[in-house]
């Protein structure tokens, strides 16, 4: 049976990233990104998708995006027709990504998400000079890079790289500096 799945974009996103990975990309299944957590909730509501991947937790930071004020969260139990058929657990592996060929020593703008800010704290301390641009998430970080030159870098998922056209300089660079973070996913369903 095909399904219709939603998760949480732009592109290259972790979420989108967990979503591949519990139902690979094929003809049976369709993936509609959403830019947000009520737009997908909605969807899911609204009978537009059959599955939504919907991120709620950071092992570093705790709920994400104020989502315990959100309805569609705090009365989750209420809903008859929605209900939660799993969670996810991912890691997040944000990677320092930069233009073919680049260094260290070209970057000069560092474009991150706010997570990736708080989580490569102590990597970031390394290099103090580097002017930080923050964006709303780690895809929209790598993409920015790629727009505007080699002296751009952004910390995401290798995923991006790929996506944005990037190479992955370092990697694991939470891993690196001892602060393992990782996402919960809901994996919620109409009843």
């Amino acid at each position: 049976m095909k399904k219709k799945i939603g998760y949480l974009g732009p592109v290259g996103s972790f979420s989108e990233e967990a979503c591949f990975e519990l139902w690979p990309q094929s003809p049976e299944n369709t993936y509609q990104l959403f830019p947000s957590l009520e737009a997908i909730y909605q969807a899911l509501v609204n009978q537009k998708i059959d599955i939504a991947v919907m991120p709620t937790w950071n092992s570093s930071l705790g709920l994400l995006n104020n989502v315990q004020n959100q309805p569609y969260f705090s009365h989750l139990e209420n809903n008859l027709n929605v209900h939660c058929l799993s969670f996810l657990e991912k890691s997040l592996n944000f990677c320092l990504l930069v233009h073919l060929g680049a260094s260290l020593e070209m970057i000069k703008t560092l474009h991150i998400n706010p997570y990736a800010k708080t989580i490569a704290k102590q990597w970031l301390s390394n290099y103090p000079n580097l002017e930080i641009i923050t964006h709303n998430s780690s895809s929209e970080a790598a993409d920015a890079a790629q727009k505007m030159g080699p002296q751009h870098g952004a910390l995401a998922g290798a995923q991006a790289a790929k996506i944005y056209g990037l190479e992955v300089l370092l990697k694991n660079i939470a891993i690196s500096t001892m602060r393992f973070s990782s996402l919960k996913l809901h994996l919620l369903s109409r009843g």
